[in-house]
């Protein structure tokens, strides 16, 4: 829905986000999240064979992405992270 009607929603994104990030508070709504137990497969009765899963607003998402992206950033440039430290971890070069 945000892709499909982005010109109106960028500008309310934007602003929420840049507020968020300015004063470093996370809107309450984008620490909620719908948790699901999504079945893996054997034992349907195995409390094990189901894993939880959180679904989160779609600006959460973009908050989250954006956050990521600004600690790998300065991560990077900061060269924190051991040379060693390769997995689960993205490159970022800027």
């Amino acid at each position: 829905m945000l892709k499909s009607c982005a010109e109106f929603f960028l500008p309310i994104v934007t602003s929420i986000v840049n507020l968020s990030l300015r004063t470093g508070v996370v809107p309450d709504q984008c620490k909620k999240a719908k948790v699901i137990a999504l079945f893996k497969g054997g034992d349907s009765e195995n409390p094990g064979s189901y894993r939880p899963i959180s679904i989160i607003s779609a600006i959460a998402k973009v908050l989250e992405t954006i956050v990521k992206t600004r600690i790998m950033i300065h991560i990077s440039s900061n060269r924190i992270l051991s040379k060693s430290q390769f997995g689960f971890s993205r490159i970022v070069k800027y």
